[in-house]
């Protein structure tokens, strides 16, 4: 698997940290596709994946021109396939939440400024001078605004007593990759769990399955001062 996961990544990427998380979430390498292979300017997505639901709109190239009445949204170019990452999500120079997107305006008309190519349905950009959230399927790099801000600060005092743990507080949903609005609620996957994608397969443009119950177990020998003693690590699927 991980053979074909890496070359999806973008630049960069992590599969995986590595590091127990808060709760279970839901993360995709994807790419939006258009219906039957037939170049589109726009199209809708949607995942589903146990009580986790989630539609993002998806335009081909847009940029902002000056229309007679002001700022209008040119005709988006079609597209057969389109990655559904934070570089295509609202952002660019300038923005805190999402540097390496596109759609932020910082002097309107120095250059045509690209709208972005994915948007909540729920928030489209309207105006050069709208800020929407970023919004994306894909993990979010550690180093990104929108997770390095639950990491903390050390208070006076703390630096040095428990390297290298982190501030005391610090927001443990940190190590969450994905946005909040792919994480459970609470709790862990189960296995077993119904999903459904729409639009994100070139060959079907629509996918549904169960999730396979997969039973983990792990036991470490553990040595303390009484002796040593044989015992079972608690195991549950943080990522789908």
């Amino acid at each position: 698997m991980w053979q074909k996961v890496v070359p999806e990544l973008p630049e960069g990427g992590v599969w995986d940290e590595g590091i127990p998380k808060d709760r279970g979430e839901v993360l995709f390498c994807a790419r939006a596709f258009s219906s039957d292979g037939k170049p589109t300017a726009y199209r809708r997505i949607s995942v589903r994946v146990g009580p986790i639901s989630k539609s993002l709109d998806v335009h081909g190239d847009r940029h902002w021109e000056r229309g007679a009445s002001g700022w209008r949204k040119s005709e988006a170019q079609p597209f057969i396939e389109m990655p559904v990452d934070l570089s295509r999500s609202f952002g660019g120079p300038g923005s805190l939440q999402n540097p390496k997107g596109k759609g932020f305006v910082i002097e309107k008309g120095a250059d045509p400024t690209p709208l972005p190519n994915i948007e909540s349905p729920f928030a489209p950009v309207e105006s050069p001078d709208d800020r929407p959230d970023p919004d994306t399927l894909a993990a979010l790099d550690l180093s990104c605004p929108i997770r390095i801000s639950k990491a903390g600060s050390y208070q006076t005092g703390e630096i040095g007593k428990d390297p290298p743990s982190l501030p005391a507080n610090a927001d443990w949903t940190l190590y969450n990759q994905a946005l909040p609005d792919q994480w459970l609620s609470s709790d862990f996957w189960k296995g077993g769990e119904e999903f459904a994608l729409e639009g994100l397969s070139p060959i079907s443009e629509r996918q549904e399955g169960t999730l396979p119950r997969i039973l983990l177990k792990s036991f470490v020998t553990r040595m303390d001062n009484t002796g040593e003693s044989f015992v079972e690590v608690a195991m549950h699927p943080e990522t789908v």
